[in-house]
């Protein structure tokens, strides 16, 4: 299994902002519902720092792709936009697994009026991130 996630942050004392990315792997796993990553953070195998330290700063947007390891690219583009279909339709945060896959996203009522282009930055970010 593995886990990207990518995080629009702020620096509280500059203000200065940036896209945090991460990858962690689980290891090798098969499930009928994709597990929540939250109880095991797994191996740290890649990330991508604009805003360094990546802790103490304030997470304005998020996305969370957990996906089944050796997942293609494009299968998992498609499956998240799958899900933006659906989980457009309530309020935010939204949450929902979609086959193997767990998709998490969340932002700050000042993205809203963006949050599609605001989501396909931080997917861009997040699946760069995924293993060869």
């Amino acid at each position: 299994m593995v886990e990207m996630c990518a995080q629009r942050v702020v620096r509280p004392k500059t203000q200065e902002t940036g896209i945090n990315a991460f990858c962690h792997e689980h290891g090798r796993r098969s499930w009928v519902i994709p597990p929540s990553p939250d109880s095991d953070p797994g191996k740290l195998v890649g990330d991508r720092i604009t805003i360094d330290p990546p802790v103490g700063n304030r997470v304005r947007s998020y996305v969370d792709l957990v996906a089944p390891d050796s997942t293609p690219s494009d299968l998992l583009r498609t499956a998240f936009a799958r899900f933006i279909v659906q989980a457009k339709l309530g309020p935010l945060p939204w949450s929902a697994t979609s086959g193997p896959f767990l998709f998490r996203v969340g932002m700050d009522a000042a993205l809203t009026k963006t949050w599609h282009a605001e989501l396909m930055l931080l997917v861009d970010e997040a699946i760069q991130l995924l293993p060869a």
